[in-house]
């Protein structure tokens, strides 16, 4: 964060979900030792009681609950939709006024974060998209990274907020880049985690052991997110949720193909890898764990169950 850049009269966070009340929790005692009052809201009554009674923050009823004035929004919410509405909302409300910052951690197209910047510009509100990666075990480690776009000075304002939960911030540019970057990143995350299920599941079939499995994959270029850590993670612990559902799965994946979309693109491998997402959430529902393509490739591919082949 530059020098010069003043710390903020107050924070409002929004969204306490699975995501944000970890984020909170790194919040707090950083907010706490600059001075800058944290408020929290969700649109639980009782889970902001609960989250505010835990990091020892302020529970607000609305965003107008706080001061105006040199106050950063931060949301961390569900679509764009809701983005919106709780935008609609602080400018309703008056809390957000000229210098004020509004930090989207949500995951949101890239047009969306863009639209938002420039309604916002005219009344002096700066938008940052900075959607973050690494999903719930790295929101828990406060090991998260952020990519940020937007105005350079504006984030310069709010970076200390990110790096209490991100070790890196990375500023990507114009509005909407962080956005772009985020889905991309996902994009790409969850095709190769594609294929590296098909290989998994063909090799356990033909009677190879995981630890062999993940010896020779790990060990050269086939080696994915997927293989070096959510399935190592898995066979660790068969019952433990990976930190992804199918649900958020396949929205960053229709998000994606919607950027590329309006970029004039037709990425096929990738276009190819949503359809197949979106077949396992049809099957297993959105709250189903991302492992569940493992059966779901299990059954495409060889007419039996992921626990049949993997003989669990």
């Amino acid at each position: 964060m530059a020098d010069h850049a003043p710390d903020p009269a107050a924070v409002a966070f929004v969204g306490l979900g699975k995501l944000g009340h970890l984020l909170v929790g790194h919040l707090a005692p950083v907010a706490r030792e600059r001075g800058v009052e944290l408020g929290v809201l969700d649109v639980d009554a009782a889970l902001t009681a609960r989250i505010a009674a835990d990091t020892g923050t302020t529970a607000l009823s609305s965003t107008g609950s706080l001061p105006a004035g040199r106050t950063v929004l931060v949301l961390c919410v569900t679509n764009a939709d809701a983005v919106r509405s709780v935008i609609d909302d602080a400018l309703g409300n008056g809390l957000l006024t000229a210098g004020s910052v509004v930090m989207d951690l949500s995951s949101v197209p890239p047009d969306f974060a863009v639209g938002q910047a420039e309604r916002l510009a005219p009344a002096g509100v700066a938008y940052l998209d900075v959607p973050l990666t690494g999903g719930i075990p790295a929101a828990r480690s406060g090991e998260m990274v952020a990519m940020a776009g937007g105005d350079r000075d504006a984030l310069d304002t709010v970076t200390w907020i990110a790096e209490a939960f991100c070790t890196k911030v990375a500023w990507t540019g114009a509005s909407g880049n962080g956005a772009l970057l985020k889905t991309i990143n996902n994009w790409i995350g969850n095709t190769a985690a594609l294929a590296a299920m098909e290989g998994i599941v063909m090799l356990r079939r033909a009677g190879l052991t995981n630890e062999t499995i993940l010896e020779v994959l790990n060990g050269g270029p086939a080696m994915t997110y997927f293989s070096a850590t959510r399935y190592p993670r898995y066979l660790a612990d068969r019952e433990a949720f990976s930190g992804a559902e199918l649900g958020l799965v396949t929205k960053d994946l229709h998000i994606a193909a919607e950027a590329a979309g309006h970029a004039g693109a037709t990425p096929v491998v990738s276009l190819l890898a949503k359809d197949i997402w979106q077949g396992a959430l049809t099957r297993y529902g959105a709250h189903g764990d991302m492992l569940r393509m493992l059966d779901y490739v299990s059954r495409s591919t060889f007419g039996t169950s992921w626990e049949e082949i993997d003989g669990v």
